[in-house]
């Protein structure tokens, strides 16, 4: 968020795909009745999950580094952990969806290029060119003169090899030298698109066996990732990675047996029951994440009434998560000492402003681009009048 991912609409956020917004029944609803419709709150957990992980960064960022954050001591992993499998597993149910709904693999391909990179690029000229010049050490000459500095565009615009650091910035921040530490996500969430192209290409996004045989391989693998000793240099690389995409897979899995999933309330009371039962156990990881994405589908499709009103506003999460860490470390360059919670407070209206202006200056206009783009190429060129 990676996106960090992120929906990819045809119809304006909060715009249903259907005539009316029915009540969610108390018996619950399948999840094939209810993905369709665009009027649910995902945008609105989205945004939550954003302002999770900036509140979990508050901990380091105002302590130092190996602080610890919330739910570590519950979960073994933090709320920002929490939220970054929040946002890949809503990502890989509306990312499979999209892949459904592409008329081929290039209109998927340019529509997950519209949702990342502008936004991405945007917030990696304003760091280098904008904040960068202000909170730097060195003299404005020497800080534009480093090599650095062009890289750190270069390469996190690419995301190839991430560079955290610019010369000479927030060198002295009790967390020092990381500029946006959130956006070591949005590789995996790239590479996690890739796998959904894959797979639709092989066509293994219908349900059928070879979608069960996938799922049990993939468990497999996470089962000796979490169960079995690893060197440690392979095993710190596959730590993050491979909880990130087990969370997208289930999203994948979602989409896939949709008609085969009952969203309802007692379902949430079991998965809330998991989760206490689960949380001391070593090995109980992937049920936690399971009985989590539950709830998600719970929270996103059940609610109904006032709460879909957040829907008019827009979708806020991408830039605030990828805006957040530099305002938290901006704040605490200006206000040495400052404690999580003051960070939390002054940060989130900041990278909050950050998002909204983002959002409607270049993440919607990027999106509205990319649609008359499509529907320009889908009509084909235009016939013209014979000479009489």
């Amino acid at each position: 968020m990676s996106r960090l991912a992120h929906r990819d609409d045809s119809a304006p956020s909060g715009v249903s795909g259907r005539s009316g917004v029915a009540p969610a029944p108390r018996s619950g609803v399948w999840l094939g009745d209810a993905i369709g419709d665009r009027n649910n709150n995902l945008n609105l957990i989205r945004i939550l999950a954003a302002a999770a992980v900036l509140v979990s960064h508050s901990y380091p960022i105002a302590l130092g580094p190996g602080a610890t954050e919330p739910l570590s001591e519950t979960f073994g992993f933090s709320l920002g952990h929490l939220a970054v499998v929040v946002f890949f597993f809503i990502s890989g149910c509306l990312i499979s969806e999209s892949y459904a709904r592409s008329r081929d693999l290039r209109v998927f391909a340019w529509s997950r290029l519209a949702r990342i990179v502008p936004a991405l690029a945007v917030v990696l000229v304003v760091t280098v060119f904008a904040m960068g010049p202000v909170f730097t050490d060195l003299a404005t000459a020497d800080y534009f003169a480093r090599g650095e500095t062009y890289t750190y565009l270069i390469r996190n615009l690419t995301l190839a090899k991430l560079q955290y650091d610019l010369p000479g910035v927030f060198a002295d921040n009790v967390y020092p030298d990381a500029i946006n530490g959130s956006l070591w996500t949005l590789f995996y969430e790239v590479v996690a698109y890739l796998g959904v192209a894959l797979l639709g290409v092989m066509g293994w996004l219908r349900k059928d066996t070879r979608s069960a045989t996938l799922a049990i391989l993939f468990g497999g693998l996470v089962a000796i990732h979490l169960w079995f000793p690893l060197p440690e240099a392979l095993a710190y690389r596959l730590d993050g990675s491979i909880k990130l995409f087990f969370a997208f897979f289930l999203g994948v899995q979602a989409f896939v047996h949709q008609d085969r999933i009952r969203v309802h309330p007692l379902g949430a009371l079991v998965a809330l029951a998991g989760l206490v039962v689960l949380r001391d156990v070593e090995w109980g990881y992937p049920v936690v994440i399971v009985c989590f994405a539950y709830l998600v589908l719970v929270l996103a499709y059940l609610p109904r009434g006032a709460v879909l009103g957040y829907n008019r506003l827009g979708d806020y999460s991408y830039g605030l998560y990828i805006y957040a860490f530099p305002c938290q470390q901006i704040v605490s360059a200006l206000l040495p000492g400052i404690s999580p919670l003051g960070l939390m407070v002054t940060a989130m209206p900041a990278a909050l402003a950050c998002a909204v202006l983002s959002w409607h200056a270049v993440e919607s206009p990027a999106l509205a681009l990319r649609r008359r783009l499509l529907r320009r190429e889908a009509a084909g060129p235009v016939a013209m009048p014979r000479a009489a």
